[in-house]
This record gives structure tokens, C-alpha cells and sequence, in this order.
């Protein structure tokens, strides 16, 4: 029915639709109107009572012909009194009453209620029945939506190139016509036609919204986007999301400071949504007071003036406290977790059925390993809303964070099975019902105007399970599935999401790396074409990069480049291909085109405001560590804090580069940026404590372990690192025992803190309980060959039981069949027994295994040749340690020994010239100070003090933290008869090193 309907119309000539608009244009609509709204005036009064229906009969008996006065009565049935039957049988009446010309409107209210009640068929037959004797602008439009939501597509767009014809001025025409090309058409055609019908109402802040989103898919940059948005700000001044939308864009653009520019004007107004982003924006620059300030103004707006909802004829009332909510959020996201807990409480105290709160309770619980107290949250939470899929979500991540994989899946799995009891559909279309009318005619027709009084009726907390969710959970359960060891129901799983949401890139990246490890690349790649075909054409870099990263995982290089320039050629403002792209010329030695490609993509960042701190990282590091270039790091590291100065893993990457330089003050000026940028990343900390440890400021060292812990309370890397330092360097045992405890009791999963509290207990000797913690940690990560292999070296070397050792070394190489650290303890073990042709294998299939990892060839390379050298095969030690510094020149180990062999032969120039081509070749190098010393030994055996002292002066001022290097430059003077220059040293290492274990933080 609906395509003959659509075919009749659609046969139509715009020329007839033009003089019928004519005829239309021809009646006396002022006064039909005036007429209308006086009666309306002089009844409003009544509008609640019984009176008023049989008053607007009467005037209707007197003045049968004016549609506005049985749209009115109409619209009083079907809403005031909920009657749509009766307020359609009113509407036929009228149509059959009111002169041909003048019904566009009623036909238009009649087929918006008749759609409103699923009759879309019906409704989309009215409409085009009632173009042929009513041409009216807004029918044109009605019809077209119908049919777009009925993916008539080509209809639509032929009825709107009719009514833009015959109605050329009508703005929501245009407006519609640009909605359908945004969603099925060129977006350059959308864009054409959003242009137009700006010119035709420029006023209108909905449709500015609109194409300025259009322009953003298209491509626009950030500039273009501000220049847009101020033009629609010029024309709609007091549209506060025009604002919102300006300050977003802005804040890429610039940062935080322009964004916050453009919305404190506004903040007199009381508006919500400013003042909860510019306390957002407080929050992000640190200025908590007066972040705080905002919110708490918008919680107190919100509470004073709850939420009215229409019920039938009753309105209730009921608070939302969404300014709390938020609040919580950014005082969490800042690390101050006490404040968010009591904001929490008190949005509970406000409005105890708000389920979102809950659930946001449950999951900062979680986030602490508090799982019980997160648990009867999430259950409070569902006591509420039980069908809301975003709860049980959360609750099955907690539970598989808990190591309830069970549970986790159970909870998960549920999710897919909600939705048969629900008001609203199982899966949504994605768009909110109606939302095609909201855009196009922005509450100027009766369409709009009965779906806003429908519109209260539903309750706000009603989760519709779309197919994001569905995905989502699918992927969840593939995950879980994954951990549980069941890969193929994992791909299964991750196969069901991509069906039922191909647009969700995310899913498509795990399903190929889930394919890969069952079938291979060859069968990722046909699944990486198909992503290609199916996501979002925003997303098709996304896919690229993804895939090249797998490229080159296996080994594809040439295949993996291909890729990145296909991406970054695709979308230049994305910036991980560029990363990638440079990382995977950096890893083939070409130093030189990773940093140029860098460059490019650092140069395009700045000129668009594009925040991409982790390419300015990787770029910094690159120079400074391969390239032995710091100072242009610390310029690169200078360029990005510019572009995003709110990236404390940017600003602690600067710290660790002015650490090795020996420039500690700055460092600590960086990490102190670091933790202020982002107090709640606790590696910031992490590294600033360990500065303090290097330079023996124990007690600074705690106090910053015991900040960061406080900010970042599950980090389990930090907590290592802190029962590390007080276990290895302050000898309190006991106390690293406890925070290993506390390491794994917040990660049970985090196999390094089982791995490094398992050698604290085998340097104490305590090898039962040593072994018992490796074996957690091999339990825990079973890829990761480190326990496995320290659990060979516990056998070798303190049970001297070489038939465990060489077992659980076998287990390292299953679980990473290249572990060069393994191969190197099994060698060196068995040259140790006097086994050397046994241990030649096991370095050769080691060097073998190692393929192009230079630094793990060369440091196998460089313990072949020690062991050699103890057999006084020392033509082979020179040979080998030739090789390890051709495969890594930054390898001071090798440089070190090669010298050494020279000093035993007696060559003692030939040992300068290696010492003097090591220190430059291995600037950087942790091992650089090894090099220092035996060169100064050397220099002052041969009584060349001179020479040993400038040895000594170079080595310090490279590396300032080593303080080995120190006391033997000072034992040097003491030895040559200069006390005082001795002292100075002495003096130097006591201020630098001397341990401090008490004492108050400086900030």
C-alpha cells in the first residue's frame, strides 16, 4: 500500500503541487488565525475544566470552517484528555468541513497521530492522498520523515525535491532534505543542503548544531569548525549549545583557557550544562575551588527545581541530581575519591532511586578492590532499574576483576535477554523516536508538537538494549571466554557482535587478534577487508592502523608500512599511524625517516591544535635514547606540553629525560607538573619516587610512593617499585613483605609484583616461600617467561639442582620461545660447570632465536664472549664481542670487555681508542658508567693523571646519579696526594647521596 501511495505521488507533477500552493496562498489565513486565537484567549481560562471542550464546540458550530479551531480541539482531546480516537474522528470531520486549500494541517495532525499509534502505512497514504487537494509546506515534510523512518529512501528524497519546488522558502524542507542526505547521501550533498536552509532561517540553532556535525564528519578542521560556530552564535545569541559546541571545539583548538572564555559570559544565566562544564574545566586546570564552586551552584538549581513528568492528567515531581553525578565524576578523575564518595552520598540522600548513582558508588568501590561493599551497590542499583544493562555490565567487570569468572559471564550473558518486558522496543534504531522531526521542523507543527507531550510520559531511566549494548555485551563475554582459555568460543562470540553492530570498529580489532592467534594472519586479514567494508567510514583509518600493527607483529614490513600511509593518507589529523609508522622505521634502524615522519605529523598537530602527547613522547624518547640527542628531546618534549599541557605522562617523560641528564632539580620541577597535571596516573609519582631513591632520599622517596598510592590506589607497579625500595636498598624486609601483600591484594593479576616479592624472599633465603610466590606468578601470567626463569636461576644457583633449573628454563622458552635473559642464565650455568660445548649450542640458538632484537643479540653475544674469555679463548671473546657491538654499538658492556681484552695483551692505546668510541657510542646507556671507570683505572694506572682526571670530569657530568663513579674519581685524588680536591668530592657525594630518610616533602 505504502508504495502505491508513494508512486502516486511521486507521479505528480511539481508544477500541480506549485498552483495547488497557489490556491493554498490565496485564503485569508490572518484571519483565520486572529479569529482563532481570540477564541482560544478567551477560553484558556477554562482549558482544565469540563466547560471548556462543550465552549470550543459552540464557537466551532459558529466558525465550522477554521482549521485552527478544530487543531485546537483536537489537540485538547488527544492530549488534556488522552482520547486520540476522538481527537481523530474530530480531525476527519474537519477535513470534511473545512474548504480544500486550507487542510494541510489537520491532514498533518491526523497522519502524526495515526503514525504515533504504529500506523505508519495509514499515515503515509493520508499524507499523500492529501497533497493532491491540500498542498501544504509542512505535509511535504511529514511524508518524507514517514518514509525515511520506513527506509523509503528514494520516495523521500523525490518528495522533498517536489516540495522544495513548489514551498522554496520553507526552511524545514530544506532542513529535511539535508537530514536524509546526512544519513544516506554524498556528505557533501548534505552539506549543500544544511548551506541552504541556514540561508533560508538562519535563526534556527538546531540546524546549525546539525551541520556543523555534518562538517565534522566531513573532515572540517577545528578552525573551520570555530568559524562556524561563531557565524551560528552571531545568528542565534542566546542558544546556550551553540556555546557548548564552541567551547568544545575551542578547547581542542587552544585549551582549556579559550574554552572556559566562551562560557563564563553565560554563567549568570543558571544554566545547567555551563555551569557543569566550566566546573569541568576548573577541574581539568586544577583550579578546584572554583570548579567545585560551579557545581555545587548547578546541585543546588537542580535540587531546587525537580523534574516535572506528566502523568495522564497528574504532574509528579522528582528530583535528578546529574550535577553531583558529575561533580563525583571529576573529583574522581582528579583523585580525590573521599570528596566523590561523599558527593555520592549526598546525591543518594537527594534522590536515593537514581540508579546511575549506585552504580557510580559500586564502581568506585571496585576500582579500590573493595568488592564486597561494590557488590551491594550494584545490587542496590538493580534493586532500582533491573533492566538496565549498564549496571549489570559494570557488575560482571567487577566480578571478573574479582576473579569471578563465573559469576562475571553469568551476570553478562544476562544482559542479552533483557528487553521482554519492557515499554520500549528490544533493539532501537539508534535514533531517539522522532528525532527526525526534532530536527527538521524545531517545534513548528503540530508533529512536533503532540510528540512533546508524549514525550513526559516515559520514564527517563527506560534503557533500551540497542545493538551497541548487545555488542557490547557480546565482546564482554568474548573476553571473559578468552581468559578462560575457550578462544573459539571467544571468536564465536566476537563473530555474533560484529553481526549484530558492524559499525563497532572496537570489536572487529579483538575478533582479528583472537583469529590470529587460532588461524594466522592470512585469516585476520580477511576479516581486517570485511571491517573495511562494514565500520564507519570515519573509522576506516582506525582499521588501517590496526591492521598494520598486526602486520608487523608478524613480521610483515613492507605490508605493515603500506598500511600506515594508507591510513595517515586517509584522515592526516589521526595521529597513531603516524606513531606506528615512525616506530616501525625506528625498529629497521631508520632513525633518520622515523623522526622526519614525526616531524611531519608533530608539524601538523601544532598547526591544528591536534593534543597528541604520546607522539611527542615517543618522538622525545627516540632522540634522546637511539639517537643520543637530548637536547633536541627536551626541545620535542617543550613543543608537546605546549600543545597539551594537561599530560602528565608527557610532562613525567620530560622528568625522566632531565634524571638521566643529571639535571634533577628540573626533574622534579617536571614530575611536579606531572602529578599536578594528573594527579590520579600514579607512574608520575612513580618515577619521581624513584628519583628521590637514586639520589638515597629514602624518606622523599616514601613520602611520593605514599601520595601516589593514595591518588592511584590499585596500581600495583607502583606499590612493587615502593616494597622493592624498601626490601633491596633500605633492608626492611618486613615492610616490603607488606606492600608486596598490599600489590597483589589490589592486582592479583599483576605478575610482577609475585615475580619481584618472590626475589626478595630468595635473597633472603627464604627459597621455599620463594618458590611457592614464582610459581604464582607463572600461574598468573602463564605467557610471561620471567618467573619461570628465575625460578631456573633459584635451582641453579641456590640448589644447585641443574635438572629443575634446566626444566623450568624449557618453561620460559614455551612461554616465550625468544627469551634471550633465558638462554643467557642457561648458558652461562652450564660454561660455570665446565661445559662449554653445550653451552656454544645454547648461545647459538639463542643469538638464533633472537632475529633482528639487536639489544637481546648483542648482550648474548657479549656473555659468549665473557665465558670464552674465562676459558682463555680469547681470540673467539674478541670475535664475539665484535659482533655484539656491530649488532648494538649502544651496548657499554661489550665495549667495556673488548677494551679489556686490549688492556690484558698489553695494548694499551688500541684500549683507549675502544673506551674513547664506547663512551660515544653509548651515550645514554645505563652500563655508560662501567666504560667511565675502567677507562679512568686505566688512565691512572699508566700514571697519566691528566688524563684520568679528565676521564673522570666527563664521567660525572654524563652521569651524575652513578655513585660508583663518584668515589672512585675521589679515591683517585686521595691516591694522587690531593686531599682537598678529595674532600670537595667526598663533600659533593655526601650532598648528593647521603641516605635521608626523615624528613619533610619540599613542593
Amino acid at each position: 500500500m505504502n508504495n502505491v501511495s508513494s508512486s502516486r505521488l511521486t507521479r505528480s507533477s511539481s508544477s500541480k503541487f506549485a498552483s495547488r500552493a497557489a490556491v493554498a496562498a490565496s485564503i485569508n489565513w490572518p484571519a483565520l488565525s486572529r479569529r482563532a486565537n481570540a477564541t482560544l484567549s478567551n477560553l484558556r481560562s477554562t482549558v482544565d475544566s469540563p466547560s471548556f471542550e462543550s465552549a470550543l464546540r459552540a464557537r466551532i458550530a459558529q466558525d465550522d470552517q477554521n482549521p485552527f479551531l478544530w487543531h485546537a480541539l483536537a489537540k485538547h482531546l488527544a492530549i488534556d484528555r488522552t482520547d486520540v480516537n476522538a481527537a481523530i474522528s474530530v480531525l476527519q470531520t474537519a477535513i470534511r468541513r473545512v474548504p480544500p486549500g486550507s487542510r494541510g494541517g489537520l491532514f498533518e495532525a491526523w497522519g502524526t497521530m495515526e503514525h504515533r499509534r504504529g500506523n505508519s502505512h495509514l499515515a503515509l497514504r493520508i499524507y499523500a492522498d492529501a497533497l493532491h487537494t491540500d498542498p501544504y509546506a509542512a505535509l511535504f515534510v511529514s511524508l518524507a520523515v514517514i518514509q525515511l523512518k520506513l527506509h523509503l529512501i528514494d520516495d523521500a528524497r523525490r518528495t522533498l525535491r517536489d516540495a522544495s519546488v513548489a514551498f522554496p522558502s520553507y526552511a524545514p524542507i530544506w532542513r529535511a532534505w539535508a537530514y536524509l542526505e546526512t544519513q544516506h547521501g554524498p556528505i557533501q550533498d548534505a552539506l549543500q543542503k544544511w548551506r541552504t536552509a541556514l540561508r533560508k532561517d538562519p535563526s534556527n540553532a538546531r540546524a546549525w548544531n546539525t551541520y556543523i556535525n555534518a562538517e565534522r564528519r566531513s573532515g572540517a578542521s577545528q578552525t573551520r569548525l570555530a568559524t562556524l560556530l561563531n557565524d551560528a552564535i552571531s545568528n542565534c545569541p542566546k542558544n546556550t549549545q551553540l556555546h557548548l559546541s564552541l567551547a568544545r571545539v575551542e578547547e581542542k583548538r587552544k585549551g582549556f583557557r579559550a574554552a572556559r572564555a566562551v562560557l563564563f559570559p553565560l554563567h549568570t544565566q543558571d544554566d545547567l550544562q555551563v555551569l557543569r562544564q566550566l566546573g569541568r574545566i576548573d577541574f581539568e586546570t586544577r583550579n578546584f575551588d572554583s570548579g567545585r564552586a560551579f557545581f555545587r551552584r548547578a546541585a543546588d538549581i537542580e535540587s531546587a527545581s525537580a523534574t516535572d513528568f506528566r502523568n495522564g492528567k497528574r504532574r509528579t515531581k522528582r528530583r535528578t541530581v546529574k550535577s553531583l553525578h558529575a561533580w563525583a565524576h571529576m573529583e574522581v578523575r582528579t583523585a580525590h575519591t573521599n570528596r566523590a564518595k561523599a558527593l555520592l552520598q549526598e546525591a543518594i540522600s537527594v534522590c536515593e532511586t537514581d540508579s546511575g548513582v549506585w552504580r557510580a558508588v559500586a564502581e568506585i568501590e571496585s576500582r579500590n578492590r573493595n568488592y564486597d561493599k561494590a557488590r551491594a551497590a550494584f545490587e542496590k542499583a538493580l534493586a532500582i532499574d533491573p533492566n538496565d544493562p549498564r549496571i549489570v555490565l559494570a557488575y560482571g567487570r567487577t566480578e571478573a576483576l574479582a576473579g569471578n569468572l563465573k559469576r562475571a559471564e553469568s551476570l553478562i550473558e544476562s544482559v542479552s535477554k533483557m528487553g521482554s518486558n519492557r515499554k520500549t522496543p528490544l533493539f532501537s534504531t539508534g535514533l531517539k523516536e522522532n528525532a527526525v522531526a526534532d530536527e527538521i521542523f524545531e517545534d513548528d507543527t503540530s508533529a512536533s508538537r503532540f510528540k512533546a507531550s508524549q514525550s513526559d510520559e516515559e520514564d527517563s531511566r527506560d534503557m533500551t538494549l540497542t545493538p551497541h549494548m548487545l555488542a557490547t555485551t557480546l565482546k564482554e563475554r568474548a573476553m571473559l571466554a578468552f581468559r578462560d582459555g575457550r578462544l573459539d568460543d571467544s571468536i564465536s562470540l566476537l563473530n555474533r557482535a560484529t553481526e549484530v553492530n558492524p559499525s563497532a570498529e572496537a570489536n572487529w580489532r579483538l575478533l582479528a587478534a583472537h583469529t590470529i592467534r587460532r588461524h594466522g594472519m592470512p585469516h585476520a586479514r580477511a576479516v581486517y577487508q570485511k571491517a573495511l567494508k562494514k565500520v564507519n567510514p570515519r573509522c576506516v583509518p582506525k582499521v588501517l592502523h590496526w591492521w598494520g600493527q598486526d602486520e608487523r607483529t608478524a613480521g610483515h614490513i613492507d605490508e605493515a608500512r603500506q598500511l600506515f600511509v594508507k591510513a595517515t593518507e586517509n584522515n592526516p589529523r589521526y595521529m597513531a599511524p603516524w606513531v606506528s609508522w615512525g616506530l616501525l622505521e625506528k625498529s629497521q634502524n631508520n632513525l633518520e625517516r622515523a623522526c622526519k615522519i614525526f616531524e611531519e605529523a608533530a608539524t601538523r598537530a601544532e598547526e591544528e591544535g591536534i593534543k597528541a602527547p604520546y607522539l611527542f613522547q615517543t618522538w622525545g624518547r627516540i632522540e634522546e635514547l637511539q639517537r643520543g640527542r637530548p637536547d633536541a628531546a627536551a626541545e620535542i618534549f617543550s613543543r608537546g606540553v605546549r600543545i597539551a599541557p594537561g599530560s602528565g605522562s608527557l610532562w613525567g617523560s620530560w622528568g625522566l629525560l632531565e634524571h638521566r641528564r643529571g639535571n634533577h632539580e628540573k626533574a622534579r620541577d617536571m614530575f611536579r607538573a606531572a602529578t599536578s597535571a594528573e594527579p590520579s596516573i600514579g607512574s608520575a609519582w612513580h618515577s619521581w619516587a624513584l628519583l628521590e631513591a637514586s639520589r638515597c632520599n629514602y624518606g622523599y622517596a616514601r613520602q611520593l610512593f605514599q601520595m601516589g598510592h593514595e591518588n592511584d590506589p590499585a596500581n600495583a607497579s607502583l606499590l612493587t617499585s615502593w616494597a622493592l625500595l624498601e626490601g633491596k636498598e633500605i633492608g626492611n624486609v618486613a615492610k616490603g613483605r607488606d606492600l608486596y601483600e598490599l600489590a597483589v591484594k589490589s592486582d592479583p593479576l599483576h605478575a610482577p609484583a609475585w615475580h619481584s616479592w618472590g626475589c626478595l624472599e630468595m635473597n633472603a633465603g627464604n627459597i621455599v616461600r620463594a618458590k611457592e610466590l614464582l610459581s604464582k606468578a607463572s600461574q598468573v601470567r602463564k605467557d610471561d617467561p620471567s618467573a619461570w626463569h628465575t625460578l631456573g636461576v633459584l635451582e641453579a644457583e641456590h640448589n644447585d639442582n641443574e635438572r629443575e633449573a634446566i626444566k623450568n628454563w624449557k618453561k620460559a622458552l614455551d612461554a616465550s620461545p625468544g627469551h634471550s635473559l633465558t638462554y643467557q642464565s642457561w648458558a652461562v650455568f652450564l660454561a660455570r660447570k665446565g661445559r662449554m660445548g653445550y653451552s656454544r649450542e645454547i648461545f647459538k640458538e639463542g643469538i638464533e632465536k633472537a632475529g633482528s632484537r639487536a639489544p637481546d643479540k648483542a648482550m648474548l653475544l657479549q656473555a659468549w664472549a665473557s665465558a670464552e674469555q674465562k676459558n682463555d679463548n680469547l681470540d673467539k671473546a674478541r670475535e664475539l664481542l665484535n659482533k655484539s657491538i656491530e649488532a648494538d654499538k649502544r651496548r657499554a658492556e661489550s665495549w667495556q670487555l673488548l677494551a679489556g681484552l686490549a688492556r690484558r695483551r698489553g695494548l694499551r692505546d688500541e684500549a683507549r681508542e675502544l673506551y674513547r668510541s664506547g663512551v660515544y657510542a653509548a651515550s645514554g646507556s645505563p652500563s655508560l658508567p662501567l666504560l667511565y671507570l675502567s677507562w679512568g683505572s686505566l688512565e691512572a694506572e699508566d700514571g697519566e693523571v691528566k688524563r684520568a682526571r679528565e676521564v673522570f670530569e666527563s664521567g660525572i657530568n654524563k652521569c651524575p646519579s652513578n655513585r660508583e663513579l663518584w668515589k672512585a674519581y675521589a679515591a683517585f685524588e686521595e691516591q694522587r696526594g690531593n686531599p682537598s680536591r678529595a674532600k670537595e668530592l667526598e663533600e659533593e657525594i655526601e650532598r648528593l647521596f647521603v641516605r635521608r630518610e626523615l624528613g619533610t616533602m619540599v613542593w
